[in-house]
């Protein structure tokens, strides 16, 4: 089986792009044009302004909190494979793991915060022990794709 959320992937990128150019033409706009030349709302430029930018800050900080990732899993073949990169602006590290199917010994969901946030957390096993994988976000993920992720990994794991 093969789950990618490439689309997912392209919206959360899209929506960073528009909101920042949302944010700067607005700004523009109360600087350049005498809209706000006298208070609205009892509110000047300068405050509609920090307004306006508290938002975008907190939008960015909520994005930035959540990890959202771009995902490739695939269990074709004699391996599970999880490609994975940060949807974050500034962030351009790819990571991959891949496990032999025969060491893959477990999987754990870990929720966080008011289950906003959600990672996958890989085990597997070494000449050592186990080996535990850092965990991923999959917060990016639907919840058909979780469902799916959740029953294909469960299908290696032995009893």
């Amino acid at each position: 089986m093969i789950l990618e959320n490439q689309k997912t992937a392209i919206k959360v990128r899209l929506r960073a792009f528009v909101g920042t150019v949302v944010f700067a033409t607005i700004i523009i706009i109360i600087y350049t044009t005498r809209i706000l030349s006298s208070p609205v709302l009892g509110l000047t430029k300068h405050q509609f302004t920090i307004f306006f930018a508290l938002i975008y800050i907190f939008l960015l900080l909520y994005s930035y909190f959540l990890n959202l990732n771009y995902i490739y899993y695939s269990d074709n073949g004699h391996s599970i494979i999880f490609r994975y990169y940060s949807l974050r602006i500034f962030s351009s590290r790819k990571n991959s793991i891949e496990i032999p199917k025969k060491d893959f010994i477990q999987y754990d969901f870990e929720k966080k915060i008011f289950d906003l946030k959600e990672n996958l957390v890989l085990y597997q096993r070494v000449k050592t022990g186990v080996a535990k994988y850092p965990p991923i976000s999959i917060s990016s993920l639907t919840k058909e794709e979780k469902i799916k992720l959740k029953k294909a990994l469960s299908r290696y794991i032995k009893k």
